[in-house]
């Protein structure tokens, strides 16, 4: 046992720690304490008895994370020991609300927020969207593994949001933007070398379909997609990487420059990215097996069990989930329609769902589609030169953009996003060969579960095309393109409309009238489209 500080009365002291092992049935229990503690000497033992009593079994520690996360874990444990004693015995409540009264930093910050959500007391300066996830955990205190399961969701969804517990508030980390892109690509080279010492993105680059390599042409339509549906030439068609329509500093400038616009939505952004994580990692832990002979009883079996007693399948058991089997294609339109807040918003929604999707171990790619003209340019010219035959099909060229590829960490394609903003990119839209190609490219991929999301305004248009072929040419190919997708079945489509209805196109299919509804829109719809 520790000396007692002198500043503390013997007696005090002695009469404390009895107490403590008392509480905890531990009879060896040793509490250290400081000299400066001396008026919160009790709430420092009735923690310590808290923790022996009730904290976590060890069967349940296996969900504990490492680094980071792992702290936070701690904290939220070590709070639920301390609400479960505060609702045991009311006077080690307010021994424990006066420790944590005092100033806390780091994942002690988190565990004073979570004995005070528990515990019914004020949660000064608690995030909102932190607020919410502390409350989901209140009710499962008393069910251990449960709640092991969802602190372990809790906690690495803090750390990888990239956010920071300082000073009681929770905030972005504040690096220039030039350094935090190389202090994030400096750990991605140090993180992502396989055991030969091979960076990771170079082996991706090297497994690369020659089909797609960006600098060439799309893939030709297939013969059901070119009955009714012309091409005059696709010699200026290409697919580019966002990093070859910008300099790394014009990246990096973009980038800063869509985080202006979307800052007012900075909170919103991190709950409904955490909201997202915890809704599919609740359905990926959270998956049962029905119409089993053994395991937990299923009360949704009790009649067939009453009407067939000797029927043995009224059992399930709870399985992982297939989300990390998964692969999703995120397609945005880069239309001049789109030019201004629409684009800002899809920027966001896809960094938002991108994210979300990756830390669930489901792999993610962002494209993008436009021309490479308004008025249709080489394409067009040479079909003047040509003598402008009748009904010549598509007139300009297309420019498919490569954002994110999918085996390219979303932090390595951050900056990216903000090309969206580039003057001179978004001209106009031929919604039918984009939609091809990006299932063409995701039809490839070998996981068995593999969906494509469409962020879109309305329809394609294409005025250089428009003028020479019949006006509905382009809304028919892209309703024949969904259909033959569809027809497939091994691509489920998805498309989320900006500003504008998408579902005469789409069987499925959501639209958003502003930034504020992403949250619950998508957090209600994404969770069907991956099931």
């Amino acid at each position: 046992m520790m000396a007692i500080p002198s500043s503390i009365d013997p007696a005090s002291w002695a009469r404390a720690t009895a107490c403590s092992r008392t509480l905890a049935g531990y009879p060896d229990l040793e509490i250290p304490i400081s000299p400066t503690e001396k008026a919160l000497h009790r709430g420092i033992t009735d923690a310590a008895a808290c923790h022996y009593r009730f904290r976590l079994p060890r069967q349940t520690r296996n969900h504990r994370p490492s680094g980071l996360a792992g702290s936070l874990f701690d904290a939220l444990d070590q709070a639920r020991s301390e609400a479960l004693g505060a609702r045991w015995l009311a006077g080690i409540g307010s021994n424990l609300a006066t420790l944590l009264a005092t100033d806390q930093t780091g994942p002690g910050q988190l565990q004073a927020w979570a004995f005070a959500n528990w515990t019914g007391r004020p949660t000064q300066g608690c995030p909102e969207q932190l607020v919410s996830s502390l409350a989901g955990l209140s009710s499962l205190l008393n069910a251990p593994d449960d709640f092991a399961r969802e602190a372990h969701c809790l906690s690495l969804s803090l750390e990888k949001d990239g956010y920071t517990i300082v000073s009681g508030c929770f905030s972005p980390p504040l690096l220039p933007a030039g350094q935090a892109s190389r202090e994030e690509n400096k750990l991605a080279d140090q993180q992502e070398e396989d055991p030969n010492g091979t960076p990771q993105a170079a082996a991706n680059a090297l497994s690369a379909d020659e089909n797609e390599t960006p600098g060439v042409a799309p893939p030709p339509l297939p013969e059901s997609l070119r009955r009714e549906y012309r091409v005059f030439t696709t010699r200026h068609d290409r697919i580019v990487r966002a990093e070859d329509l910008a300099t790394a500093e014009e990246l990096l400038g973009l980038r800063a420059k869509l985080d202006s616009h979307l800052v007012n939505y900075r909170r919103m952004v991190a709950g409904l990215a955490h909201r997202l994580q915890r809704l599919l990692l609740a359905r990926q832990l959270r998956h049962w097996s029905h119409d089993r002979e053994e395991g937990m009883l299923d009360p949704s079996r009790l009649a067939r069990m009453v009407a067939s007693p000797c029927q043995a399948q009224v059992f399930r058991i709870e399985e992982e989930g297939l989300f990390r089997q998964t692969a999703v294609t995120l397609l945005i339109d880069n239309s001049g329609s789109m030019r201004g807040h629409p684009i800002a918003v899809a920027a966001l929604t896809a960094d938002i769902l991108a994210h979300s999707l990756e830390r669930c171990g489901i792999k993610v790619e962002i494209l993008g589609y436009t021309t490479a003209n308004i008025t249709g340019g080489l394409s067009a010219n040479e079909w003047e030169e040509a003598g402008r035959p009748h009904n010549p099909g598509r007139l300009n060229a297309l420019r498919h953009i490569v954002y994110k590829a999918m085996d390219v960490p979303c932090r390595r394609a951050r900056a990216n996003m903000g090309l969206m903003l580039k003057e001179g990119l978004l001209n106009e839209n031929v919604d039918g060969e984009a939609l091809y190609w990006a299932y063409h490219r995701l039809s490839r991929r070998t996981e068995p579960k593999r969906l494509l999301i469409v962020i879109s305004d309305g329809a394609p248009m294409d005025r250089a095309t428009l003028a020479a072929n019949p006006r509905n040419i382009l809304d028919r190919h892209l309703h024949e393109t969904v259909a033959w997708i569809e027809a497939r079945g091994d691509v489920k489509i998805g498309a989320i409309g900006i500003g504008h209805q998408v579902e005469r196109y789409y069987r499925h299919a959501i639209s958003l009238c502003s930034v504020d509804d992403l949250g619950s829109v998508l957090t209600a719809q994404l969770g069907k489209w991956l099931t």
